[in-house]
C-alpha cells in the first residue's frame, strides 16, 4: 500500500517524523556569598549563610520574576564564624523541551530525491526559567530573573539529494 507507485502513494507515502524530548530536574544550589564573613582572607571562596527557617515555598504559583524560595529562612552569620546550612539545600527550576520534525520525501529519479522539511523547536512554547539568585547580598536575592532557551521556533527547508 505505502510502497506502490500510484497517486495515493505519492500523497501518503514517504513521510518521516522525528522528535526529541529533554527533561531535567533543577540543579542543586546553596545560599552563599563571596564576602569574607568568617575572616579567613580573600580568595577563600564563597561562604554559607545560616539556615534559620523553612526555605521552601509552593512553586506552583511561580510567575515571571517571582521569589523562588523563602528569603527570610537565611541569616548572615556572626562575624568570624562560618554559616550553618546543608550543602545543595535548594533546587533551581527544572528544564524541559520538546522538538519535532516532519519530512516528506519525493522521488525524482532512481538516484535523486527531494525532501520537504518542517521543524519546530520548543513545540509547546514552554518557558524554562533560569537559576535563582542565591547571593543574599544581591538586590535580586531569591528571584529568578531570566529564562533559558528560546521561544517556539519553526523552520522550513527543501533539500535536493543527488
Amino acid at each position: 500500500f505505502l510502497r506502490g507507485s500510484g497517486w495515493l502513494h505519492h500523497i501518503i507515502g514517504n513521510w518521516e517524523i522525528s522528535g526529541i524530548n529533554q527533561f531535567q530536574s533543577g540543579a542543586p544550589f546553596s545560599v552563599r556569598t563571596g564576602n569574607d564573613i568568617a575572616g579567613v582572607g580573600s580568595g577563600s571562596g564563597s561562604q554559607f549563610y545560616n539556615l534559620v527557617g523553612d526555605p521552601y515555598i509552593d512553586p506552583t504559583g511561580f510567575t515571571d520574576s517571582a521569589v523562588w524560595f523563602n528569603k527570610a529562612a537565611f541569616a548572615r552569620p556572626a562575624a568570624g564564624t562560618f554559616g550553618k546550612q546543608p550543602k545543595n539545600l535548594l533546587y533551581n527550576p527544572s528544564f524541559w523541551s520538546w522538538d519535532m520534525g516532519l519530512r516528506k520525501n519525493f522521488v525524482v529519479t532512481e538516484h535523486q530525491k527531494l525532501q520537504a522539511r518542517w521543524e519546530v523547536f520548543n513545540v509547546p512554547n514552554h518557558p524554562n526559567w533560569g537559576g535563582a539568585d542565591a547571593n543574599p547580598t544581591s538586590g535580586t536575592f531569591g528571584l529568578v530573573t531570566g529564562k533559558t532557551g528560546d521561544r517556539r521556533v519553526m523552520q522550513l527547508a527543501l533539500k535536493y539529494f543527488f
